[in-house]
């Protein structure tokens, strides 16, 4: 179950089009990461904050992306 009110409009918009969009730093983030697969998403992020870099987001596309697909993610990640 997911509760509405704890989803961002990002995170909803990404749902809808079948994309993962999480946020995870309000403001001390400044690495953004486009993925295609949840575990090359946690271990790259592991590495990010182990080089003492701060991630501020992460999409993942699941696995296989068109051309548009990956334009959206661009696009969705910018507006953030």
């Amino acid at each position: 179950m997911i509760d509405n009110a704890q989803v961002s409009d990002l995170e909803r918009i990404a749902s809808f089009n079948e994309l993962r969009y999480r946020k995870l730093n309000d403001e001390d983030g400044n690495i953004g990461l486009i993925t295609n697969g949840k575990g090359l998403s946690m271990a790259t992020l592991d590495l990010i904050s182990q080089m003492h870099g701060k991630p501020a987001n992460y999409l993942d596309m699941f696995g296989s992306a068109s051309i548009e697909d990956i334009l959206y993610a661009l696009d969705l990640m910018e507006y953030d």
